[in-house]
Formats: structure tokens, sequence, C-alpha cells
């Protein structure tokens, strides 16, 4: 979850340059990143994006990354 305000991007490219949590016990490894624009009480998808790697629960793959600790 971000604070990210959508009410104020424009279209065209939008960055949105932040860090975000990872927790303590998160386990190494290779991890899929996946975003969306969820409804804040259900947590689900709720906005189609511009942008291709939606799956069928509406999230969008980015890719993977790694976490070492």
């Amino acid at each position: 979850m971000t604070d990210a305000v959508i009410r104020d991007w424009l279209p065209g490219d939008v960055v949105y340059d932040n860090s975000f949590f990872i927790p303590a016990d998160f386990p190494d490894g290779f991890c899929e990143i996946q975003v969306a624009i969820v409804d804040k009480l259900k947590f689900e998808p709720r906005v189609n994006l511009a942008i291709e790697g939606k799956g069928v629960d509406g999230w969008y793959s980015l890719g993977k990354i790694e976490i070492i600790k």
C-alpha cells in the first residue's frame, strides 16, 4: 500500500518514486512484484491500467526481485 494520490495523475507517463516496507520475516528468494489500484475496503483491483501484464485476478505483473538479508 502507498500514499499515492491518483487524482493528481494526468494522462501520460506517471512515475511514482517511493519505497515500500518489506517485513523482517519475509523469506529470502525471488518474488513477483504486482500492482493494482484497489478498493480500500476489499483490497481488490478496481481500475484497468493501460499496461500489459494483467493477470486473471486483475493484478499487473511488473517482474521479479530478489530478497536478500
